[in-house]
């Protein structure tokens, strides 16, 4: 029970609520946390580590291309978590992630993505060759790439769909502003 409700994505709590609402027997919430924390996460990041490996080693030193995202736990600038993936644009695969607490950012969760990034180009260092990452139109990392020495080897760009967005975005509201001046 306990991989099938962290395997799945649900909360535990929700589950127990669940159950209980139905006068199911379920585990208890000290069993849930002891079965995670033994044995599913170390399995989980065991297997992780395994297939990163593989696909590391078959990507070998060609150059790559890559694409960097960060998604938070909540949207807004209410979120605890940020999860940051880097994928390989050639084979589309994940070839690193990093968790960022927003506690590591004096709580400031707009920071998170940028920690992000850099926690994982700095993991990646040295066992793939990364000629260009593709973001999103983060500013802060835009910054970053075209200040910091560190990265001066990599060429960044900016994702086409995030423009593509922000070009509607702006285009409508313009559309808004002209309907409003002829209006009056």
């Amino acid at each position: 029970m306990a991989s099938s409700i962290l395997l799945s994505g649900n909360n535990f709590s929700k589950i127990a609520l669940f159950c209980t609402s139905f006068n199911l027997q379920h585990i208890k919430t000290t069993t849930f946390y002891q079965v995670q924390r033994h044995y599913l996460c170390p399995t989980i990041e065991s297997y992780w580590n395994e297939q990163k490996g593989k696909i590391l080693s078959a990507i070998g030193d060609k150059p790559l291309v890559v694409s960097g995202d960060g998604r938070n736990d909540s949207p807004g600038f209410s979120a605890q978590y940020c999860l940051y993936s880097v994928m390989d644009n050639e084979t589309n695969c994940i070839i690193e992630v990093q968790v960022v607490d927003k506690r590591e950012v004096d709580l400031k969760s707009v920071r998170m993505e940028k920690l992000g990034l850099q926690r994982a180009l700095a993991a990646l260092k040295g066992t793939v060759n990364i000629v260009e990452l593709v973001t999103d139109a983060s500013t802060s990392i835009a910054a970053m790439m075209s200040r910091d020495l560190e990265y001066k080897n990599i060429f960044h760009s900016l994702d086409v769909w995030h423009k593509a967005k922000k070009l509607a975005k702006t285009l409508s509201e313009v559309t808004v502003f002209i309907a409003i001046v002829i209006w009056l």
